[in-house]
């Protein structure tokens, strides 16, 4: 199963709460953003949930977070087509660390592409004025002119624009995979 974990840290969190108002939309907006992207990635695949996983810590507010299918009992997490499919899920969003929806709205900075150019059928090339161009899996440009995915990722930062919250970031495998400040 692969488990990353969300962060929010700041001067009003650093004892490890965080006010429910700010947390439990953003914890649905990134479960939206999971139902989006593995309806995209994966149409013919069984459905999918992200789950909080109970092992909170002082000092930032933590949640770890396992994707798994919602029947998972009765079939191994571990096969190798589920595998494939909770990593193409993490991959598309560039919450496993490599670059994908997140850091492309991150670099688009509200502004639309300039240039989209198809290198191959499952690639292609996007860029933003006075950007060099990043090649992209089609299924981020997908989610990316996705109004829904927007919002959820507008609804996941949101707890930055409190007093006192001043980084989001996800961590997979012990690292830092996407981090998000205030400024």
């Amino acid at each position: 199963m692969f488990s990353v974990s969300l962060i929010y840290d700041g001067e009003d969190i650093a004892n490890g709460t965080i006010d429910v108002r700010d947390l439990a939309p953003s914890l649905l907006a990134l479960a939206d953003l999971v139902d989006n992207t593995a309806a995209l990635a994966l149409q013919d695949a069984p459905r999918y949930s992200l789950r909080v996983k109970s092992d909170f810590r002082t000092g930032s507010f933590e949640v770890g977070l396992e994707l798994a299918r919602l029947y998972q009992q009765l079939v191994s997490l571990f096969s190798t087509q589920d595998a494939q499919a909770i990593s193409s899920i993490f991959q598309i969003l560039g919450i496993s660390g490599v670059f994908g929806l997140l850091q492309l709205v991150r670099k688009s900075k509200g502004r639309k592409p300039t240039k989209i150019t198809i290198e191959r059928t499952e690639r292609v090339s996007i860029t933003f004025e006075g950007e060099e161009p990043d090649s992209v899996p089609v299924s981020v440009l997908h989610l990316f002119k996705s109004f829904n995915a927007r919002k959820a990722i507008e609804r996941l930062v949101d707890p930055l624009n409190r007093d006192g919250v001043d980084i989001l970031k996800f961590r997979a495998n012990n690292e830092d995979s996407f981090v998000v400040k205030k400024d």
